[in-house]
């Protein structure tokens, strides 16, 4: 009767460790999930950060109309009428 019991419970227990190992939700597929999220919060917070500095830059545009133009000066080439535009061109070496 002993082995009996024996018997059965080194097969449940085997039954449980195969679906531990190598089952639907395995052990090395939860590890595989660990890495993935702390890959994506890190891309998170570097995603958060960069939406941190735009919301800072539209709050900047808002405030000060001036800074629009500059902006537009700086990123686009803008010109005024009346205004004349320089560029210096290093020569080529």
């Amino acid at each position: 009767m002993l082995r009996a019991y024996t018997y059965f419970l080194v097969l449940v227990l085997g039954f449980w460790g195969y679906k531990f190992l190598f089952g639907a939700d395995n052990v090395m597929q939860l590890r595989r999930l660990k890495t993935s999220i702390a890959e994506q919060q890190v891309e998170l917070a570097g995603l958060q950060g960069r939406n941190l500095e735009l919301v800072k830059k539209i709050e900047n545009l808002k405030k000060y109309p001036l800074s629009i133009e500059e902006q537009a000066r700086l990123e686009l080439g803008m010109v005024k009428k009346g205004e004349k535009y320089y560029q210096v061109v290093e020569p080529i070496k």
